[in-house]
Protein backbone atom coordinates (compact mmCIF):
# COMPACT_ATOMS: atom_id res chain seq x y z
CA UNK A 1 0.00 0.00 0.00
CA UNK A 2 3.01 2.31 0.20
CA UNK A 3 2.60 3.54 -3.80
CA UNK A 4 -1.05 4.61 -2.52
CA UNK A 5 -0.36 6.70 0.16
CA UNK A 6 0.22 10.62 -0.37
CA UNK A 7 -0.46 11.38 -3.72
CA UNK A 8 -3.76 11.54 -2.86
CA UNK A 9 -4.13 14.65 -1.15
CA UNK A 10 -3.65 16.64 -3.92
CA UNK A 11 -6.90 15.44 -5.70
CA UNK A 12 -10.00 17.77 -5.59
CA UNK A 13 -12.49 17.39 -2.83
CA UNK A 14 -15.91 16.11 -3.61
CA UNK A 15 -14.59 14.10 -6.87
CA UNK A 16 -12.06 14.38 -9.89
CA UNK A 17 -12.35 16.37 -13.09
CA UNK A 18 -12.09 14.57 -16.25
CA UNK A 19 -8.37 15.31 -16.59
CA UNK A 20 -7.72 13.37 -13.67
CA UNK A 21 -6.24 9.90 -13.86
CA UNK A 22 -8.92 6.76 -13.95
CA UNK A 23 -7.49 5.28 -10.99
CA UNK A 24 -6.05 8.13 -8.91
CA UNK A 25 -6.85 8.09 -5.08
CA UNK A 26 -10.26 10.56 -4.73
CA UNK A 27 -11.43 12.59 -1.96
CA UNK A 28 -14.74 13.47 -0.08
CA UNK A 29 -16.97 16.76 0.00
CA UNK A 30 -15.91 18.73 3.00
CA UNK A 31 -19.51 18.13 3.79
CA UNK A 32 -19.29 15.22 4.60
CA UNK A 33 -17.99 16.62 7.81
CA UNK A 34 -21.65 17.39 8.44
CA UNK A 35 -23.19 15.06 7.07
CA UNK A 36 -21.88 12.56 9.71
CA UNK A 37 -22.32 15.15 12.33
CA UNK A 38 -25.76 15.29 11.97
CA UNK A 39 -26.23 11.02 11.45
CA UNK A 40 -24.36 10.53 14.77
CA UNK A 41 -26.02 13.35 16.52
CA UNK A 42 -27.08 11.65 19.46
CA UNK A 43 -22.96 10.64 20.16
CA UNK A 44 -21.63 13.92 19.49
CA UNK A 45 -23.90 15.71 21.89
CA UNK A 46 -22.87 13.60 24.70
CA UNK A 47 -19.61 14.06 23.43
CA UNK A 48 -19.74 17.76 23.48
CA UNK A 49 -21.93 17.98 27.07
CA UNK A 50 -18.58 15.60 28.72
CA UNK A 51 -16.27 17.92 27.16
CA UNK A 52 -18.15 20.90 28.47
CA UNK A 53 -18.92 19.33 32.04
CA UNK A 54 -15.19 18.75 32.40
CA UNK A 55 -14.71 21.21 35.41
CA UNK A 56 -16.81 19.72 38.34
CA UNK A 57 -13.26 19.14 40.48
CA UNK A 58 -12.34 15.62 40.56
CA UNK A 59 -9.59 15.71 38.33
CA UNK A 60 -9.89 11.67 37.88
CA UNK A 61 -13.51 11.94 36.85
CA UNK A 62 -12.51 15.10 34.85
CA UNK A 63 -9.86 13.19 32.70
CA UNK A 64 -12.69 10.34 31.97
CA UNK A 65 -15.01 13.18 30.38
CA UNK A 66 -12.52 14.30 28.17
CA UNK A 67 -11.63 11.23 26.87
CA UNK A 68 -14.85 9.32 26.04
CA UNK A 69 -16.04 13.46 24.36
CA UNK A 70 -12.95 13.21 22.34
CA UNK A 71 -13.67 9.59 21.44
CA UNK A 72 -17.35 10.23 20.98
CA UNK A 73 -16.82 13.10 18.00
CA UNK A 74 -13.12 12.15 16.61
CA UNK A 75 -14.33 8.98 14.04
CA UNK A 76 -16.25 12.25 12.03
CA UNK A 77 -13.20 14.25 11.45
CA UNK A 78 -11.03 10.72 10.94
CA UNK A 79 -13.59 9.87 8.39
CA UNK A 80 -13.47 12.87 6.53
CA UNK A 81 -9.27 13.33 6.70
CA UNK A 82 -8.37 10.02 6.06
CA UNK A 83 -11.29 7.86 3.96
CA UNK A 84 -9.75 7.84 -0.10
CA UNK A 85 -11.95 5.86 -3.16
CA UNK A 86 -10.51 4.71 -6.74
CA UNK A 87 -11.55 2.82 -9.36
CA UNK A 88 -9.02 0.87 -11.19
CA UNK A 89 -9.17 -1.85 -14.37
CA UNK A 90 -10.23 -4.42 -12.15
CA UNK A 91 -11.37 -2.76 -8.18
CA UNK A 92 -13.16 -0.78 -6.32
CA UNK A 93 -10.52 0.44 -3.37
CA UNK A 94 -12.12 2.43 -0.21
CA UNK A 95 -10.10 2.86 2.59
CA UNK A 96 -10.45 4.48 5.66
CA UNK A 97 -9.09 4.74 9.14
CA UNK A 98 -5.84 6.34 11.03
CA UNK A 99 -4.31 4.19 13.73
CA UNK A 100 -6.51 1.15 12.46
CA UNK A 101 -6.58 1.02 8.73
CA UNK A 102 -9.87 -0.53 7.21
CA UNK A 103 -9.31 -1.19 3.41
CA UNK A 104 -12.06 -2.55 1.26
CA UNK A 105 -11.44 -3.86 -2.54
CA UNK A 106 -14.78 -4.86 -4.16
CA UNK A 107 -13.87 -6.89 -8.01
CA UNK A 108 -15.52 -4.81 -10.64
CA UNK A 109 -17.12 -8.28 -12.13
CA UNK A 110 -18.74 -9.05 -8.25
CA UNK A 111 -20.57 -6.02 -8.08
CA UNK A 112 -24.19 -6.90 -7.56
CA UNK A 113 -25.88 -3.25 -7.31
CA UNK A 114 -24.88 0.25 -7.69
CA UNK A 115 -27.76 2.98 -5.53
CA UNK A 116 -27.73 6.21 -5.07
CA UNK A 117 -28.94 8.02 -1.76
CA UNK A 118 -29.34 11.74 -1.03
CA UNK A 119 -29.67 12.62 2.65
CA UNK A 120 -30.71 16.06 4.24
CA UNK A 121 -27.35 17.56 3.99
CA UNK A 122 -26.83 16.06 0.15
CA UNK A 123 -29.98 17.57 -1.00
CA UNK A 124 -28.99 21.05 0.73
CA UNK A 125 -25.11 21.15 -1.13
CA UNK A 126 -26.15 18.93 -4.08
CA UNK A 127 -24.51 15.83 -3.32
CA UNK A 128 -24.96 12.31 -3.18
CA UNK A 129 -23.90 9.00 -2.07
CA UNK A 130 -23.04 6.24 -3.83
CA UNK A 131 -23.08 2.53 -2.60
CA UNK A 132 -21.35 -0.17 -3.99
CA UNK A 133 -22.19 -3.96 -2.45
CA UNK A 134 -21.18 -7.26 -3.82
CA UNK A 135 -22.34 -10.78 -2.82
CA UNK A 136 -21.04 -12.29 0.52
CA UNK A 137 -18.71 -10.62 2.81
CA UNK A 138 -18.50 -7.39 4.39
CA UNK A 139 -17.42 -5.71 0.71
CA UNK A 140 -19.65 -3.10 0.64
CA UNK A 141 -18.53 0.41 -0.01
CA UNK A 142 -20.63 3.98 0.73
CA UNK A 143 -18.57 6.53 -1.40
CA UNK A 144 -20.31 10.02 -0.34
CA UNK A 145 -20.92 12.36 -0.01
CA UNK A 146 -19.31 13.63 -3.32
CA UNK A 147 -20.65 15.77 -5.97
CA UNK A 148 -23.34 14.49 -8.02
CA UNK A 149 -20.76 14.63 -11.82
CA UNK A 150 -18.44 12.44 -9.81
CA UNK A 151 -21.15 10.43 -8.73
CA UNK A 152 -22.11 9.67 -12.29
CA UNK A 153 -18.84 9.16 -13.00
CA UNK A 154 -18.35 6.48 -10.86
CA UNK A 155 -21.25 4.52 -11.64
CA UNK A 156 -20.54 4.56 -14.92
CA UNK A 157 -17.18 3.62 -14.27
CA UNK A 158 -18.70 0.78 -11.96
CA UNK A 159 -21.19 -0.19 -14.84
CA UNK A 160 -21.10 -3.57 -16.27
CA UNK A 161 -21.00 -3.85 -19.75
CA UNK A 162 -22.16 -6.30 -22.08
CA UNK A 163 -25.58 -6.10 -21.01
CA UNK A 164 -28.15 -7.39 -23.41
CA UNK A 165 -30.42 -3.92 -24.66
CA UNK A 166 -34.03 -4.72 -25.06
CA UNK A 167 -35.94 -4.09 -28.27
CA UNK A 168 -37.88 -0.28 -28.03
CA UNK A 169 -40.59 -2.26 -29.62
CA UNK A 170 -40.93 -5.14 -26.93
CA UNK A 171 -43.53 -4.01 -24.68
CA UNK A 172 -43.08 -5.71 -20.78
CA UNK A 173 -45.68 -7.99 -19.54
CA UNK A 174 -48.16 -6.23 -17.28
CA UNK A 175 -47.47 -6.35 -13.48
CA UNK A 176 -49.57 -8.92 -11.17
CA UNK A 177 -51.67 -7.41 -8.52
CA UNK A 178 -49.22 -6.80 -5.41
CA UNK A 179 -49.83 -9.47 -2.65
CA UNK A 180 -49.82 -7.60 0.75
CA UNK A 181 -47.68 -9.92 3.32
CA UNK A 182 -48.34 -7.30 6.62
CA UNK A 183 -50.08 -3.92 7.13
CA UNK A 184 -49.81 -1.72 10.27
CA UNK A 185 -51.14 1.77 11.34
CA UNK A 186 -51.08 3.73 14.35
CA UNK A 187 -52.74 1.38 16.21
CA UNK A 188 -50.36 -0.90 16.37
CA UNK A 189 -47.43 1.58 17.28
CA UNK A 190 -48.21 0.87 21.11
CA UNK A 191 -47.38 -3.42 20.55
CA UNK A 192 -44.50 -2.53 18.24
CA UNK A 193 -42.54 -0.30 20.77
CA UNK A 194 -43.71 -2.97 23.34
CA UNK A 195 -42.79 -6.08 21.44
CA UNK A 196 -39.29 -4.57 19.91
CA UNK A 197 -35.68 -6.03 21.79
CA UNK A 198 -34.68 -2.11 20.76
CA UNK A 199 -36.91 -1.48 23.86
CA UNK A 200 -35.71 -3.22 26.18
CA UNK A 201 -32.04 -2.50 25.53
CA UNK A 202 -32.81 0.77 25.57
CA UNK A 203 -34.75 0.83 29.27
CA UNK A 204 -31.51 -1.39 30.27
CA UNK A 205 -29.29 1.60 29.55
CA UNK A 206 -30.71 4.30 30.89
CA UNK A 207 -31.57 2.68 34.27
CA UNK A 208 -27.75 1.55 34.43
CA UNK A 209 -26.66 5.15 33.75
CA UNK A 210 -29.29 6.72 36.36
CA UNK A 211 -27.93 3.93 39.05
CA UNK A 212 -24.70 4.67 38.08
CA UNK A 213 -25.46 8.38 38.85
CA UNK A 214 -26.89 7.85 42.19
CA UNK A 215 -24.09 5.39 43.25
CA UNK A 216 -21.55 8.26 42.52
CA UNK A 217 -23.78 10.30 44.74
CA UNK A 218 -24.37 7.91 47.55
CA UNK A 219 -20.60 7.49 47.76
CA UNK A 220 -19.83 11.37 47.56
CA UNK A 221 -18.14 11.47 44.55
CA UNK A 222 -19.26 14.27 42.48
CA UNK A 223 -19.37 17.46 43.96
CA UNK A 224 -22.62 19.75 43.70
CA UNK A 225 -21.70 21.35 40.44
CA UNK A 226 -20.62 17.63 39.15
CA UNK A 227 -23.51 16.31 40.07
CA UNK A 228 -25.62 18.90 38.38
CA UNK A 229 -24.20 18.51 35.61
CA UNK A 230 -24.52 14.49 35.32
CA UNK A 231 -27.84 14.70 35.80
CA UNK A 232 -28.39 17.66 32.94
CA UNK A 233 -26.19 14.64 30.52
CA UNK A 234 -28.21 11.66 31.97
CA UNK A 235 -31.17 13.64 31.32
CA UNK A 236 -30.47 14.84 27.65
CA UNK A 237 -29.01 11.45 26.81
CA UNK A 238 -32.26 9.61 28.25
CA UNK A 239 -34.42 12.02 25.59
CA UNK A 240 -31.85 11.30 22.40
CA UNK A 241 -32.27 7.87 23.00
CA UNK A 242 -35.57 7.73 23.44
CA UNK A 243 -36.59 10.03 20.69
CA UNK A 244 -34.43 8.19 18.63
CA UNK A 245 -35.47 4.62 19.67
CA UNK A 246 -39.04 5.53 19.42
CA UNK A 247 -38.91 7.42 16.18
CA UNK A 248 -37.15 4.05 14.79
CA UNK A 249 -39.79 2.04 16.13
CA UNK A 250 -42.84 4.59 15.45
CA UNK A 251 -41.75 3.60 11.79
CA UNK A 252 -42.51 0.44 12.17
CA UNK A 253 -46.31 0.62 12.15
CA UNK A 254 -47.38 4.39 11.01
CA UNK A 255 -48.06 3.49 7.35
CA UNK A 256 -46.10 0.56 7.35
CA UNK A 257 -46.99 -2.23 4.36
CA UNK A 258 -44.53 -5.46 2.87
CA UNK A 259 -45.65 -7.47 -0.07
CA UNK A 260 -45.08 -8.99 -2.77
CA UNK A 261 -45.83 -8.00 -6.81
CA UNK A 262 -44.54 -10.88 -9.19
CA UNK A 263 -40.74 -11.95 -8.47
CA UNK A 264 -39.94 -9.26 -6.28
CA UNK A 265 -40.89 -8.01 -2.06
CA UNK A 266 -41.32 -4.91 -1.50
CA UNK A 267 -41.46 -2.67 2.03
CA UNK A 268 -42.57 0.45 2.37
CA UNK A 269 -42.33 2.72 5.76
CA UNK A 270 -41.34 6.47 7.02
CA UNK A 271 -43.24 8.60 9.08
CA UNK A 272 -42.08 12.11 7.67
CA UNK A 273 -40.00 10.88 4.85
CA UNK A 274 -41.38 7.99 3.03
CA UNK A 275 -38.85 4.71 2.30
CA UNK A 276 -39.22 2.05 -0.16
CA UNK A 277 -37.07 -1.58 -0.47
CA UNK A 278 -37.39 -3.81 -2.52
CA UNK A 279 -35.14 -7.05 -4.08
CA UNK A 280 -35.68 -10.01 -6.29
CA UNK A 281 -36.90 -13.14 -3.98
CA UNK A 282 -33.91 -14.65 -6.14
CA UNK A 283 -31.63 -12.35 -3.48
CA UNK A 284 -33.74 -13.45 -0.54
CA UNK A 285 -31.01 -15.36 1.29
CA UNK A 286 -32.74 -16.38 4.74
CA UNK A 287 -35.46 -15.81 6.98
CA UNK A 288 -35.16 -14.37 10.80
CA UNK A 289 -37.52 -14.78 13.27
CA UNK A 290 -37.30 -12.72 16.74
CA UNK A 291 -39.25 -12.34 19.96
CA UNK A 292 -38.71 -10.93 22.98
CA UNK A 293 -40.60 -12.17 26.24
CA UNK A 294 -43.19 -9.14 26.08
CA UNK A 295 -43.62 -10.52 22.06
CA UNK A 296 -43.87 -13.96 23.62
CA UNK A 297 -46.38 -12.96 26.17
CA UNK A 298 -48.87 -11.62 23.74
CA UNK A 299 -48.30 -14.12 21.23
CA UNK A 300 -46.30 -12.01 18.17
CA UNK A 301 -42.48 -12.25 16.78
CA UNK A 302 -40.84 -9.76 14.23
CA UNK A 303 -39.88 -11.47 10.93
CA UNK A 304 -37.14 -10.31 8.27
CA UNK A 305 -36.20 -11.46 4.87
CA UNK A 306 -32.22 -11.42 4.56
CA UNK A 307 -31.83 -10.29 1.54
CA UNK A 308 -27.65 -9.97 -0.85
CA UNK A 309 -29.32 -7.31 -2.92
CA UNK A 310 -31.92 -4.04 -1.62
CA UNK A 311 -32.37 -1.97 -3.88
CA UNK A 312 -32.52 1.25 -3.04
CA UNK A 313 -30.49 0.21 0.40
CA UNK A 314 -27.56 -1.55 1.57
CA UNK A 315 -26.58 -4.38 0.20
CA UNK A 316 -26.84 -5.99 4.06
CA UNK A 317 -29.64 -4.53 5.37
CA UNK A 318 -32.83 -6.86 6.25
CA UNK A 319 -36.38 -6.42 4.63
CA UNK A 320 -38.82 -6.10 7.96
CA UNK A 321 -41.50 -7.86 6.54
CA UNK A 322 -43.79 -7.18 10.17
CA UNK A 323 -42.90 -6.52 13.65
CA UNK A 324 -46.14 -7.91 15.29
CA UNK A 325 -46.43 -11.08 13.13
CA UNK A 326 -48.99 -13.29 14.40
CA UNK A 327 -46.61 -16.76 16.21
CA UNK A 328 -45.94 -18.83 13.31
CA UNK A 329 -47.46 -16.73 10.45
CA UNK A 330 -43.62 -16.62 9.29
CA UNK A 331 -43.91 -19.66 7.87
CA UNK A 332 -46.51 -19.08 5.46
CA UNK A 333 -44.24 -16.89 3.96
CA UNK A 334 -41.59 -19.14 3.52
CA UNK A 335 -42.49 -20.57 0.83
CA UNK A 336 -43.19 -17.26 -1.08
CA UNK A 337 -39.65 -15.15 0.30
CA UNK A 338 -36.96 -18.24 1.02
CA UNK A 339 -38.41 -20.27 -1.42
CA UNK A 340 -38.82 -23.27 0.95
CA UNK A 341 -40.95 -24.81 3.37
CA UNK A 342 -40.07 -24.24 7.02
CA UNK A 343 -39.73 -27.36 9.40
CA UNK A 344 -41.48 -27.64 12.20
CA UNK A 345 -40.57 -27.22 15.38
CA UNK A 346 -40.39 -30.92 16.90
CA UNK A 347 -37.50 -31.75 14.26
CA UNK A 348 -35.28 -29.82 15.92
CA UNK A 349 -32.27 -30.85 17.35
CA UNK A 350 -30.54 -29.98 21.11
CA UNK A 351 -27.73 -28.77 21.39
CA UNK A 352 -24.69 -31.02 23.65
CA UNK A 353 -26.01 -31.57 26.95
CA UNK A 354 -22.16 -31.08 28.00
CA UNK A 355 -22.92 -27.58 26.77
CA UNK A 356 -24.54 -26.39 29.72
CA UNK A 357 -21.36 -27.52 31.58
CA UNK A 358 -19.13 -25.38 29.40
CA UNK A 359 -21.70 -22.46 29.69
CA UNK A 360 -21.61 -22.65 33.67
CA UNK A 361 -17.51 -22.74 33.37
CA UNK A 362 -17.48 -19.97 31.43
CA UNK A 363 -19.95 -17.95 33.28
CA UNK A 364 -17.75 -18.41 35.92
CA UNK A 365 -14.93 -17.34 34.50
CA UNK A 366 -16.44 -14.13 33.87
CA UNK A 367 -18.01 -13.06 37.03
CA UNK A 368 -14.79 -14.04 38.48
CA UNK A 369 -13.08 -11.44 36.78
CA UNK A 370 -16.13 -9.37 37.26
CA UNK A 371 -14.98 -9.63 41.07
CA UNK A 372 -11.61 -8.68 40.95
CA UNK A 373 -12.40 -5.41 38.91
CA UNK A 374 -15.06 -4.61 41.23
CA UNK A 375 -13.69 -5.34 44.03
CA UNK A 376 -10.70 -3.16 43.31
CA UNK A 377 -12.29 -0.10 42.59
CA UNK A 378 -14.04 -0.74 46.04
CA UNK A 379 -10.65 -0.60 47.79
CA UNK A 380 -9.64 2.84 45.73
CA UNK A 381 -13.27 4.29 46.24
CA UNK A 382 -12.89 3.39 50.43
CA UNK A 383 -9.14 4.90 50.01
CA UNK A 384 -10.76 8.40 48.77
CA UNK A 385 -13.88 8.73 50.64
CA UNK A 386 -13.45 6.98 53.81
CA UNK A 387 -17.21 5.24 53.72
CA UNK A 388 -16.61 1.82 53.78
CA UNK A 389 -19.83 0.01 54.43
CA UNK A 390 -21.93 2.23 51.88
CA UNK A 391 -19.35 1.31 49.16
CA UNK A 392 -18.99 -2.59 50.03
CA UNK A 393 -23.21 -2.30 49.94
CA UNK A 394 -23.08 -0.91 46.69
CA UNK A 395 -20.14 -3.23 45.30
CA UNK A 396 -22.31 -6.83 46.65
CA UNK A 397 -24.93 -5.61 44.67
CA UNK A 398 -23.69 -4.81 41.63
CA UNK A 399 -21.62 -8.17 42.01
CA UNK A 400 -24.79 -9.84 42.56
CA UNK A 401 -26.63 -8.36 39.51
CA UNK A 402 -23.70 -9.55 37.10
CA UNK A 403 -23.65 -13.07 38.51
CA UNK A 404 -27.25 -13.61 38.47
CA UNK A 405 -27.13 -12.29 35.10
CA UNK A 406 -24.20 -14.01 33.69
CA UNK A 407 -25.24 -17.35 34.89
CA UNK A 408 -28.74 -16.79 33.92
CA UNK A 409 -27.81 -15.97 30.07
CA UNK A 410 -26.23 -19.51 30.11
CA UNK A 411 -28.68 -21.40 31.68
CA UNK A 412 -31.45 -19.73 29.29
CA UNK A 413 -29.57 -19.89 25.95
CA UNK A 414 -28.82 -23.71 26.96
CA UNK A 415 -32.66 -24.44 26.72
CA UNK A 416 -33.48 -22.11 23.78
CA UNK A 417 -30.76 -22.95 21.36
CA UNK A 418 -31.54 -25.84 18.78
CA UNK A 419 -30.52 -27.15 15.40
CA UNK A 420 -31.40 -28.82 12.54
CA UNK A 421 -30.47 -29.68 8.91
CA UNK A 422 -32.34 -31.69 5.80
CA UNK A 423 -32.53 -32.21 2.78
CA UNK A 424 -33.36 -28.68 1.66
CA UNK A 425 -32.45 -26.34 4.95
CA UNK A 426 -30.53 -25.11 7.57
CA UNK A 427 -32.34 -24.19 11.31
CA UNK A 428 -30.31 -21.88 14.05
CA UNK A 429 -32.31 -21.05 17.19
CA UNK A 430 -30.05 -18.92 19.63
CA UNK A 431 -30.80 -16.46 22.29
CA UNK A 432 -31.58 -15.97 26.70
CA UNK A 433 -34.62 -13.71 26.60
CA UNK A 434 -34.45 -12.06 22.91
CA UNK A 435 -34.82 -15.48 20.99
CA UNK A 436 -33.69 -15.80 16.96
CA UNK A 437 -34.32 -18.15 14.54
CA UNK A 438 -32.34 -18.23 11.24
CA UNK A 439 -33.84 -19.99 7.95
CA UNK A 440 -31.25 -20.79 5.26
CA UNK A 441 -31.89 -22.85 2.50
CA UNK A 442 -29.06 -25.14 2.08
CA UNK A 443 -28.88 -24.02 -1.49
CA UNK A 444 -27.42 -20.43 -0.13
CA UNK A 445 -25.07 -21.81 1.91
CA UNK A 446 -21.44 -19.95 0.66
CA UNK A 447 -19.29 -21.17 3.00
CA UNK A 448 -18.88 -22.56 6.30
CA UNK A 449 -16.23 -21.73 9.70
CA UNK A 450 -16.02 -24.83 12.58
CA UNK A 451 -14.33 -23.31 15.79
CA UNK A 452 -13.80 -24.30 18.89
CA UNK A 453 -11.75 -22.84 21.96
CA UNK A 454 -9.54 -24.72 24.64
CA UNK A 455 -13.12 -25.94 27.01
CA UNK A 456 -14.91 -26.92 24.01
CA UNK A 457 -12.02 -28.79 22.75
CA UNK A 458 -11.86 -30.67 25.78
CA UNK A 459 -15.66 -31.46 25.99
CA UNK A 460 -15.86 -33.08 22.35
CA UNK A 461 -17.94 -29.90 21.14
CA UNK A 462 -17.37 -27.65 17.99
CA UNK A 463 -19.28 -24.43 16.68
CA UNK A 464 -20.35 -23.92 12.81
CA UNK A 465 -20.48 -20.97 11.35
CA UNK A 466 -23.07 -21.24 7.83
CA UNK A 467 -22.43 -17.91 5.86
CA UNK A 468 -24.76 -16.89 2.98
CA UNK A 469 -24.43 -14.03 0.51
CA UNK A 470 -26.41 -11.56 2.75
CA UNK A 471 -23.43 -9.71 4.77
CA UNK A 472 -26.14 -9.58 7.83
CA UNK A 473 -26.91 -13.69 8.13
CA UNK A 474 -24.28 -15.80 10.06
CA UNK A 475 -26.28 -19.14 10.93
CA UNK A 476 -24.20 -20.78 14.17
CA UNK A 477 -24.62 -23.83 15.78
CA UNK A 478 -22.91 -23.90 19.23
CA UNK A 479 -21.30 -26.81 20.84
CA UNK A 480 -22.25 -29.64 18.94
CA UNK A 481 -21.03 -32.78 19.21
CA UNK A 482 -17.67 -33.58 16.62
CA UNK A 483 -20.08 -36.19 14.54
CA UNK A 484 -22.86 -33.64 14.29
CA UNK A 485 -20.63 -30.81 13.76
CA UNK A 486 -18.52 -32.92 10.89
CA UNK A 487 -22.18 -34.24 9.58
CA UNK A 488 -23.53 -30.33 9.21
CA UNK A 489 -20.35 -29.20 7.79
CA UNK A 490 -20.39 -31.97 5.21
CA UNK A 491 -23.55 -31.49 4.24
CA UNK A 492 -23.46 -27.92 3.25
CA UNK A 493 -20.01 -27.92 1.77
CA UNK A 494 -21.65 -31.09 -0.57
CA UNK A 495 -24.85 -28.59 -1.55
CA UNK A 496 -22.48 -25.31 -2.00
CA UNK A 497 -20.44 -28.56 -4.51
CA UNK A 498 -23.78 -29.32 -6.50
CA UNK A 499 -25.24 -25.27 -6.75
CA UNK A 500 -22.22 -23.34 -6.32
CA UNK A 501 -23.41 -21.72 -3.40
CA UNK A 502 -25.83 -19.07 -5.38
Amino acid sequence: MSQDADPDDRTPQGGHTESDPPDQWRRLHPATILSDLVRRLPQVVVGLLLILNSSGGNRVIDTIQLVIGVVAIAPVIVRYVTARYRVDASLLRWREGLFRRHTVDVPRSRIQSIDSRVDLIGRAFGLETVVVSSAGGDSEVSVGLVDREAAARLRRELQRRGTAERSVDALPPPEPAPQTLAERSGSDVVRVVLTATETGDAVVVVVGVWLAIGALNVLDLLSGAALAGWISLATVATMILAVTTLTGLVSRAIGFRSEVQGRRVRVHQGILGRRSQEAPLVRVQAMTVRDSPVARRLGTEAVWADTADVSGGSGGERLLIDAVAPVGRWRWWAPTLAGTAAPNDAELRRVAPVSLRRRMIAATMQSLASVIVIVAAAVIVVEVNERGPTTWMIAGAVLCSIVAVRFGRAVLSYRHERWLIDDRDLVFVNGALNRTRTLVPRRRAQSVTVSANWFQRRLGVRNVHVDTAAPSISGAARDLYVRDAETLTDAVLATIDQTGGV
